[in-house]
């Protein structure tokens, strides 16, 4: 996704919560920052934070079926990290 402001993932996630069925990654690159959402209505979001929190800083933090947060790490590490944990 687009962002402007890191916060505005913290709005978008509950919403798409409503919307979907399946679980998500949502990153988006804000000036040096990846942020991101985990959408899990599974409740598997803490399980990817937790993961995502073994590769390097990760602040974030949420419920089983909504993380958000910000890193360093670049999208497409947090891309390979999350999917076969969500796709699971």
């Amino acid at each position: 996704v687009q962002l402007d402001d890191p916060s505005e993932m913290s709005m978008l996630a509950p919403q798409l919560l409503r919307q979907v069925d399946h679980d998500k990654l949502l990153v988006a690159q804000v000036g040096k920052q990846t942020s991101f959402a985990v959408i899990s209505p599974s409740g598997k979001a803490r399980d990817v934070l937790a993961k995502f929190q073994e590769l390097g800083t990760v602040n974030g933090g949420g419920s089983p079926k909504i993380v958000t947060g910000n890193t360093d790490l670049a999208v497409a590490d947090l891309i390979q990290v999350a999917e076969p944990l969500l796709r699971a």
